[in-house]
């Protein structure tokens, strides 16, 4: 799947339904904007159901990620930990196949959605 598929799948099964396309077209043309949502407004994005849920992913994982200031791109679990444990909040990971993900807002304590199909 190219990223545009997996942006779709994924947004189909965990996105609020008004605002799937809108996801897939910011995470495509406007990460600042998407990311911003994430941080600030999450539950815009995501259903409240999915706050608090635990999701396993492991170290190899393939995944999309979303940070501040670059485009999502391809890593792994791993590595986008690496870059998470360094702080500032505000990530969005979704595994390669569209099944899962893992969101944080930037507050402290950072709200924590996540879920898996």
């Amino acid at each position: 799947m190219n990223e545009i598929q997996i942006l779709n799948k994924f947004a189909g099964r965990f996105v609020i339904k008004k605002f799937q396309e809108r996801f897939v077209h910011e995470a495509i043309k406007r990460p600042k904007d998407l990311h911003r949502r994430i941080c600030h407004q999450i539950s815009t994005v995501f259903g409240e159901v999915y706050e608090g849920m635990k999701i396993s992913f492991d170290n190899k994982d393939k995944c999309l990620f979303l940070s501040w200031g670059e485009p999502i791109y391809l890593t792994t679990w791993k590595e986008a930990k690496e870059v998470m444990s360094s702080g500032g909040g505000g990530y969005l990971v979704i595994k390669e196949d569209g099944s899962g993900f893992y969101a944080e807002t930037e507050a402290y304590p950072a709200t924590i959605y996540s879920g898996s199909s």
